[in-house]
């Protein structure tokens, strides 16, 4: 197979070298039956074993869905709601990668994270489009990228509109956003893992390579390594930089699409911090 090259951030002041993703080879519930919710299902199989000395343990639950379609899209909406939180967590993970002194280990968290950040996508989008797909009684799953049927999208989309234009208007742009991350998920939770790289657009470098690399390239010169140290570093806050504005960004549309569904009359919890912090 041949790998595929997602370029993620250009430098503006170094156009040879810029960073590259690389694919390679709930709340509490009693134990209490009385205190259990009818549309709760405890998932056995992640429950921790209790000790003899303490009854207590800890297990994962999972609400049913209602079988009323009204109460089950405000069921959804809430759950996209809280997708976008879980989004902005990653977004404020993915800044704490510039925290740290040590380079390669600030290269190795913002790889982690960003892993996590396209494994929330995945998960957002799913709810959005079951969402779109209740409100409009079509299958969103239509509005899917196909490599089969390129065109498929644009000829599916006024259907949707012409039941639910406003929030179908929203989804589109949503999807505009995120395709090729999309694209970037399904590779590498189904073919190959990605990693970070640092590259001149030839030649794909691990960050200790890279340094390694660069500090050899400019050899000779004063202050070589603390150079070298300072350039990919600031490669490093603009790919963040990049990627918690797309995480924002992201957040908008879905918080967008689902105020013009318009199933509550005031949102069901306050709003939840950027990714920025602020």
């Amino acid at each position: 197979m041949t790998p595929t090259f997602f370029v993620m951030s250009r430098s503006e002041k170094y156009d040879d070298m810029y960073i590259d993703l690389r694919t390679e080879r709930t709340p509490p519930v009693s134990r209490n039956p009385e205190a259990i919710l009818p549309h709760c299902r405890e998932m056995s199989a992640m429950t921790m074993r209790a000790t003899k000395s303490d009854p207590w343990s800890i297990t994962v639950f999972q609400f049913e869905a209602s079988a009323d379609p009204a109460l089950r899209l405000q069921e959804s909406c809430s759950e996209l709601l809280g997708a976008t939180h879980k989004l902005a967590v990653v977004g404020k993970e993915l800044r704490k990668a510039l925290s740290f002194p040590d380079l390669v280990e600030a290269f190795e968290y913002a790889d982690y994270q960003i892993e996590n950040y396209l494994t929330r996508l995945y998960s957002l989008l799913e709810r959005a489009y079951a969402i779109l797909s209740m409100a409009t009684g079509l299958s969103a799953g239509k509005l899917k990228q196909s490599e089969k049927d390129p065109g498929r999208r644009a000829r599916m989309a006024p259907q949707f509109e012409s039941h639910s234009p406003e929030p179908t208007r929203i989804f589109l742009q949503l999807l505009d956003v995120t395709d090729s991350d999309i694209g970037f998920r399904n590779s590498d939770t189904h073919e190959m893992f990605f990693h970070l790289r640092v590259t001149d657009g030839q030649d794909y470098w691990p960050i200790a390579s890279a340094i390694e690399a660069a500090t050899q390239a400019e050899h000779g010169q004063r202050g070589t390594e603390a150079s070298v140290h300072k350039r990919l570093r600031s490669l490093l806050e603009r790919f963040v930089e990049e990627y918690s504005t797309k995480i924002q960004t992201i957040i908008d549309h879905t918080e967008t699409f689902l105020a013009k569904l318009a199933v509550w009359e005031t949102p069901p919890c306050p709003p939840f911090p950027s990714p920025s912090g602020e």
